[in-house]
């Protein structure tokens, strides 16, 4: 897994599912990443994109792809080095329910317009 700022139109193929399930416009997103205000990690057949909250959270906004088996754990260690290494006590995932099975050791923090919340400590 590794961060890349410029590869938004296979991210974008990969996100378009999470997209409309969250609410959120694409192109929005990549200005955001182009802005350095989020960032964009890829995978092999994943993409996700973060962003740093004012309270010292590194929020998974968008994640999506094929095989998450696969992938999801290395994403969670790298995602957890980023943010211990950039002052981020937090790491929350904002998602579909069924990212609960991935992330049984993460808390539980309830539901917001339909995603499910999960967060653990960095």
């Amino acid at each position: 897994m590794y961060r890349d700022d410029d590869a938004t139109e296979l991210a974008g193929v990969l996100l378009e599912n999470a997209c409309k399930r969250g609410g959120h416009d694409w192109q929005n997103i990549v200005s955001k990443i182009r802005a350095s205000h989020c960032q964009l990690w890829i995978t092999d057949g994943a993409a996700l994109v973060t962003q740093a909250t004012t309270d010292d959270v590194l929020e998974c906004l968008l994640a999506g792809g094929s095989g998450a088996i696969n992938w999801t754990d290395e994403a969670e260690q790298v995602l957890s080095q980023f943010a211990a290494e950039n002052g981020l006590h937090t790491l929350r995932i904002w998602g579909r329910k069924g990212w609960i099975k991935y992330f049984p050791h993460w808390e539980n923090m309830g539901t917001e317009d339909g995603l499910v919340i999960l967060e653990r400590a960095t």
